[in-house]
């Protein structure tokens, strides 16, 4: 019987200088891009929402919320694929450096549309109970100062809108349609409802 050949090692690769632990899982890396585009996607249909609701176009706004809902609910199954992915190809540990780490918000860690509900209707009463929406959202930001991130600050990538201002304008679409407040104010003024002031009045929001 003849015997198996036996050949030598193979030569070891030559090495890149950068080291494993530098080195990007591509596929990770490609879904958190994925998951910035359908931000991005997200907050553009938010921009046209608010167009529609401006020009008095209540159909396309309903449209656009489902979009909104539509993306929301992929971007949410997208980010439990990255959690499945990192769990059977987990990052290697990173390699040990003199310099002190930097501290860095997590994805996805704005303050919620929710977060925006009282502060705006506070606002409006405080205002009179119609305003711009300059000065209505310069309000809000004075109450939720202590609530807002850095991450709420960033500049959104494809409109280029402070994050936690699109979020509160996205916030007054579900106001209107809940009826807290007008729907056929002024164009560029928020006005509160005699619902919104009840709501505030009886804690229910």
């Amino acid at each position: 019987m003849t015997k198996p050949q036996k050949f030598g090692k193979m030569p070891p690769k030559p090495s890149s200088g950068l080291g494993t632990a530098s080195m990007k899982n591509p596929i990770e890396e490609a879904i958190e891009l994925l998951l910035q585009e359908i931000d991005s996607e997200i907050a553009q249909t938010q921009t046209y929402a608010e167009k529609a609701l401006k020009e008095k176009k209540f159909t396309q706004v309903e449209t656009y919320i489902q979009q909104i809902q539509q993306l929301e609910n992929f971007h949410q199954k997208v980010k439990l694929l990255l959690q499945d992915w990192k769990q059977l190809h987990p990052s290697p540990p990173p390699a040990k450096s003199n310099q002190t780490p930097v501290k860095r918000l997590s994805k996805g860690k704005a303050t919620p549309q929710n977060a925006y509900r009282r502060a705006i209707l506070e606002s409006l009463v405080e205002l009179g109970g119609a305003a711009k929406v300059q000065n209505v959202l310069n309000k809000v930001e004075q109450k939720m100062k202590s609530n807002l991130n850095s991450y709420d600050y960033q500049p959104l990538p494809c409109s280029g809108e402070i994050r936690w201002r699109n979020r509160a304008m996205w916030c007054r679409l579900h106001l209107v349609r809940e009826g807290l407040l007008h729907p056929n104010s002024p164009h560029g003024i928020w006005e509160i409802s005699k619902k919104g002031r009840k709501a505030l009045e009886n804690g229910s929001i």
